[in-house]
């Protein structure tokens, strides 16, 4: 099965790639809306997962064309956001995703000094 990660995170596309190769999975990612759409017509995937802050288009905009197509119009979307309101929640579940996943709270700090 075949998994398309969109997000502008490369942190977050490669930790995703890693966990889902892992599995058996073949994934599939893209930086921006617009190589998400491409991606989508060319290797079809089974599931999409999609940034909600994505850039061209957005999330939102990815997942409204995604539904205007034929080859992706029910391929179950999800949509991952670090932002979801109960608002974002059901507009996105009201334009075609099957569900939200809320982003990884990213925590850094620098590792001993030399």
């Amino acid at each position: 099965m075949t998994i398309l990660i969109a997000d502008e995170s490369p942190a977050l596309r490669e930790l995703a790639r890693e966990v889902l190769i892992s599995h058996g999975h073949d994934v599939a990612d893209a930086a921006t809306g617009s190589q998400a759409l491409e991606l989508a017509d060319r290797v079809q995937p089974a599931v999409i997962v999609i940034g909600a802050e994505l850039r061209g288009p957005t999330g939102d905009g990815a997942l409204e064309a995604l539904r205007g197509r034929d080859s992706t119009r029910h391929t179950p979307v999800i949509l991952l956001t670090g932002a979801a309101t109960v608002a974002d929640v059901t507009d996105g579940l009201a334009h075609g995703a099957h569900d939200y996943l809320r982003r990884p709270k990213w925590t850094w700090s620098p590792g001993p000094t030399c």
